[in-house]
């Protein structure tokens, strides 16, 4: 049987630690690609991220109002 749970755990670390190594990469670049990287960060990223928290925590039993202070 597959854990479905520890997926979703592992792609939660991955996806935050792709989140730092954008927003290092941020730092370093200027111009157009640092404004790419700003953007894929914030409208691409962000949403997965919070997409896979909120799978995990339904995973584990978790309600929506223990997960984000105002759920929509």
């Amino acid at each position: 049987m597959i854990n479905k749970k520890l997926g979703l755990k592992v792609k939660v670390k991955h996806l935050a630690e792709e989140a730092r190594i954008i927003r290092n990469e941020e730092h370093k670049n200027h111009g157009d690609t640092r404004d790419w990287l700003y953007l894929h960060r914030i409208h691409t990223v962000r949403p997965e991220c919070r997409a896979t928290h909120i799978a995990y925590a339904f995973a584990k039993g978790t309600p929506l109002e223990k997960v984000e202070r105002y759920p929509e």
